[in-house]
């Protein structure tokens, strides 16, 4: 009892209180109604199991191939998907795993499960969670993601941008910190590191756009072209100014199919009658796809004669896993990688193919799913939203 009173006292104090009028994004809404609208769009709204059946599906798939307990899964995803979770991983002792293996009730499982369905996490990645970061640690390993670098300010102040010495917002201080005006160490928190002990479990995103040299941020993709404008113009209005701000979409191809179009050139280059290569850029800083390992893009290629249809064809890039029966599964129960045809960040591929005889045309569709057909097994989705492809590019090349 003693040892668990140390740990949740030490969770307690790398959680700075929690103010709760900044719990709900609707109580932010008043002044930011465009932000927290485009926010309940994309993924960080439905980070939590709450909200996201594929987040609670892939949860249970890691723990059924893990063979650990539901919940000790969701705490270590939560060190990026829930960041001010009040639970720390050493508390997921051999005590509590026999408590939740023979349904007992008892101080730690009880903290604990209290902590998995607190209001201020079922939010996901809310307004609070990234405006309230005081600071962020520098990263020395793959494990030093989302909770274990993120530092909490311990009072009523929000961070951005921007600060405000008049407090016009009244609802709350306002302070700058320069992770919101220059590089992606906000973002790399969680998007750069190891999410589960399995080291196939790695996101790369930084990494990947390290690798460009490219001086891009995250958000001039993920919350677009900056714009002016006021926030609030009634609210003190001789104290109201116009603010360059951005999008909160943190856009993808559920909120925002054009994301994802933008970021990718489909072409052909005939050779002879029988031959020919498809040319494929990715013109993103990071692979295609990236990130979520049940991702995948597929490109359907149709060989027709007039409207008739002769042959057809498919070409994958992903990353493929397989845990240790050589079922497919995520990476983060995966006991290898059993291939990786990703689209390397910038990169231009030229994919060779053989076209039927008597092909006048090829039409080629290039689809991307959140979640790979072969990825969704006995996973129990019903919201196609995750599991409907999503038309990247969709083109015909005559041949005549």
């Amino acid at each position: 009892m003693k040892y668990f009173l140390i740990l949740l006292l030490a969770v307690t104090l790398s959680n700075a209180k929690i103010i709760q009028r900044f719990v709900a994004p609707t109580n932010c809404s008043a002044c930011h109604q465009e932000q927290v609208k485009d926010w309940m769009t994309s993924l960080h709204a439905k980070s939590h199991t709450d909200k996201n059946e594929l987040y609670h599906e892939a949860v249970k798939i890691v723990a059924r191939d893990l063979r650990q307990p539901y919940e000790n899964v969701l705490v270590k995803c939560g060190d990026c998907h829930n960041p001010r979770l009040e639970v720390a991983e050493s508390e997921l002792d051999e005590n509590y795993m026999l408590a939740k293996a023979f349904v007992l009730e008892t101080t730690q499982s009880e903290h604990i499960d209290k902590a998995l369905t607190a209001k201020h996490i079922q939010n996901g990645i809310s307004c609070y969670v990234c405006h309230n970061v005081n600071s962020i640690k520098e990263k020395h390993n793959n494990q030093d993601v989302g909770f274990n670098v993120l530092e909490w300010i311990p009072n009523d102040t929000i961070v951005g941008p921007f600060t405000d010495p008049n407090n016009r917002a009244g609802f709350h201080k306002s302070e700058i910190r320069d992770y919101f005006v220059t590089g992606n160490d906000l973002c790399l928190a969680c998007h750069q590191g190891q999410a589960t002990e399995n080291k196939l479990s790695v996101y790369d995103t930084g990494k990947e756009l390290e690798s460009t040299n490219d001086t891009r941020r995250c958000v001039d993709c993920h919350m677009g072209s900056l714009k002016q404008e006021i926030i609030a113009p009634n609210m003190k209005p001789n104290l109201a100014q116009k603010r360059t701000i951005r999008s909160h979409l943190f856009a993808g191809i559920r909120n925002d199919s054009k994301e994802l179009k933008e970021y990718v050139n489909l072409g052909i280059k005939v050779i002879g009658s029988t031959k020919a290569n498809i040319e494929i850029e990715n013109l993103a800083t990071h692979n295609l796809p990236s990130g979520f390992s049940g991702r995948s893009v597929v490109l359907n290629l149709k060989f027709l004669k007039g409207t008739t249809e002769l042959s057809s064809s498919k070409i994958g890039f992903e990353k493929v896993y397989r845990n240790k029966i050589g079922s497919r599964t995520l990476s983060y129960a995966a006991d290898r990688l059993v291939s990786d045809s990703t689209l390397k960040p910038l990169e231009k591929r030229e994919i060779s193919i053989d076209i039927p005889a008597g092909t006048t045309s090829i039409k080629a569709d290039l689809l991307y799913y959140v979640l790979a057909p072969e990825v969704k097994g006995s996973m129990q989705i019903k919201n196609d939203a995750f599991t409907k492809p999503y038309t990247m590019k969709s083109m015909t090349f005559n041949l005549n």
